[in-house]
């Protein structure tokens, strides 16, 4: 019986240990006086005690799960730096995903919480600069979210596990021609990540036409006419997808 009793014991403080280990590898945010928040060559400083205070909130929800080592940071969506009253270093980390962030040189997969990145881009909003701006915000003060002379040399659109690519002129022309007639009513910042029930509409090249451009992607959705791009979505004031013409590249 004693020896079950030390066994049991044992087991306990081995369990507390671990419960200790864990809480440790958690940011320890509870004297935060300020917050930097980065996105691209855009940076906020967040004193207000109540956005602050929300802040350490949401990152305090979710539980930590350590993953893989982070190395650089390649990837983020946002940088944030705490520092206390007097000014002195907290914290830092990248934000990835509204699940990931990569802190201490890990990947930590957050669970029973998400990170707000609409939130985020309310503080960001006022501090943007100009050419960090959206391309669905960039739209409120008359830019096209689409070039018309978009460079891309492939088109693709997925639904529903649907997906068919294309590279030839005429079908990558037809597209862009849908999309630039567009223009947007109203954006805002969404934290929607599940493309379910959208057509995900994306324009790359490879710099084979001579003229590097990466990719452009939307995400849309018919029922609403919603635009979802980057954590930003926005409504269409005028201009109209053509949904028929989609399904057709689809069959």
């Amino acid at each position: 019986m004693r020896k079950i009793c030390i066994v049991f014991m044992l087991l306990l403080a081995l369990g507390g240990i671990r419960a200790s280990a864990e809480e440790a590898s958690r940011p320890n945010l509870d004297k935060a006086d300020r917050v930097t928040l980065r996105h691209g060559r855009t940076t906020a400083s967040i004193s207000d005690p109540r956005d602050v205070a929300r802040l350490r909130e949401m990152f305090a929800a979710p539980t930590y799960e350590k993953g893989e080592p982070s190395g650089d940071w390649d990837g983020w969506e946002y940088i944030l730096t705490w520092h206390d009253e007097e000014g002195e270093l907290l914290e830092e980390f990248a934000v990835l995903t509204p699940a990931c962030i990569s802190y201490r040189d890990y990947h930590c997969n957050l669970t029973g919480a998400e990170l707000d990145f609409q939130y985020f881009e309310r503080l960001l909003l006022p501090y943007y600069m100009t050419e960090d701006l959206h391309p669905l915000v960039l739209a409120l003060l008359g830019e096209r979210i689409m070039p018309s002379d978009c460079p891309a040399d492939c088109f693709t659109v997925e639904k529903d596990g649907r997906k068919a690519s294309f590279t030839d002129e005429e079908t990558i022309r037809q597209s862009i021609e849908m999309v630039k007639g567009v223009r947007v009513h109203t954006a805002w910042a969404d934290g929607t990540v599940d493309p379910a029930g959208f057509y995900v509409l994306t324009w790359s090249s490879d710099g084979t036409n001579g003229e590097p451009f990466g990719e452009t992607q939307f995400w849309y959705r018919a029922e609403d006419d919603i635009f979802l791009d980057g954590g930003y979505a926005c409504t269409l004031a005028y201009g109209k997808m053509d949904t028929d013409y989609l399904e057709s590249l689809l069959e």
